[in-house]
């Protein structure tokens, strides 16, 4: 994978809104979809609308069911402009998951999702209602000393 995780935490999430696009593809396709969000500026239309504080102006990926999106997380209320969709996500508690690795093109993938579960068995932590969420650093390229920053939130009980 490229990566591992280098701290867990929790936060609280209120109930929110997801503003974006489903990704009509495979997992082979997400990194496509990305670069076709930052070709299309889709991100620069949704920060027009003033994302919830919450959001942290993180981009963002989430499973909803089968469903692979990318977006944003806004206030209840926000409309979605023509072209998006959105997911309304209840008041929620997360474990954080951060990952770090030299590897910016893997999304978290199996191998990924198999830690943050095997982290949460640990901590006596079992899923709850809520998005799967993967929160990438801005800018989402590598930093300075070539690692990226990436973040996986599940909601727990």
């Amino acid at each position: 994978m490229g990566a591992g995780i280098v701290t867990v935490s929790t936060e609280i999430l209120p109930a929110l809104r997801f503003i974006g696009k489903r990704c009509l593809c495979g997992p082979e396709d997400f990194p496509a979809k990305w670069d076709e969000w930052f070709a299309d500026g889709w991100f620069e239309r949704l920060e027009k609308l003033g994302p919830a504080p919450e959001n942290g102006g993180a981009y963002l990926g989430t499973t909803h069911g089968d469903e692979y999106w990318i977006g944003m997380l806004f206030p209840p209320e926000t409309l979605a402009p023509e072209g998006f969709g959105y997911i309304e996500s209840p008041e929620a508690k997360y474990g954080v998951f951060q990952f770090a690795g030299k590897n910016d093109r893997e999304l978290l993938g199996e191998e990924g999702i198999g830690m943050v579960f095997e982290e949460m068995g640990k901590r006596g932590w079992t899923p709850g209602e809520g998005l799967c969420i993967e929160r990438y650093s801005r800018p989402p390229g590598p930093d300075g000393r070539g690692k990226v920053l990436r973040e996986c939130l599940l909601a727990i009980q």
